[in-house]
């Protein structure tokens, strides 16, 4: 999490404050794996070294990715959970951020690459390039909601591969003894 408030910071930390935006951590959006440098801070560390970030919203699980607790399989590093993950914070800003949007706002989610091309989008993310998408507009609200990219296919930047590997192609199906197996 703190790669991504470092970021989300640096790039839009002063129109935030001149705007009253409040920058708030969330827990669904972090990198996939469960090394150590995936697996994140505790929240009271955080808070002291960014305060001007909202952390009550972050789930009590994090930053637990740990086999040996089952509140954390939704942060195990497995297909399943990561597809279901990508799926739950769609739903989330579809039904609780989206409908609420006027025109010409914006949620900008700062996350990882690995998550956003493997749980949420389907497409490549280079090093600091960006995409942007809507939730398209839909009667029965099961399933993952559909995003449609606005951007073009190689990303803001145009520097993104072209190509979508699609969602989950690169996760492992199950973890075995701490190691994940079954990647292609």
């Amino acid at each position: 999490m703190r790669r991504t408030i470092e970021t989300a910071l640096l790039s839009f930390g002063n129109y935030a404050k001149e705007n009253n935006i409040p920058i708030i951590a969330h827990a669904g959006w972090q990198e996939n794996s469960d090394k150590p440098c995936d697996t994140g801070s505790s929240i009271e560390e955080l808070s002291k070294e960014f305060p001007e970030v909202d952390f009550s919203r972050v789930d009590q699980v994090w930053p637990d990715k740990s086999r040996k607790s089952e509140k954390a399989k939704k942060y195990w590093y497995t297909k399943e959970s990561i597809l279901q993950r990508g799926e739950d914070v769609l739903k989330e800003l579809e039904a609780k951020v989206w409908p609420e949007m006027e025109d010409g706002r914006a949620v900008i989610a700062v996350s990882h690459s690995g998550f956003l091309r493997s749980g949420v989008t389907g497409w490549w993310f280079n090093n600091g390039d960006y995409r942007i998408f809507e939730i398209e507009e839909r009667e029965v609200k099961e399933g993952r909601p559909t995003l449609k990219q606005i951007t073009g296919v190689k990303g803001g930047m145009g520097e993104s591969f072209e190509t979508p590997p699609g969602l989950g192609g690169d996760l492992p199906e199950a973890a075995v003894g701490g190691l994940s197996v079954g990647l292609p």
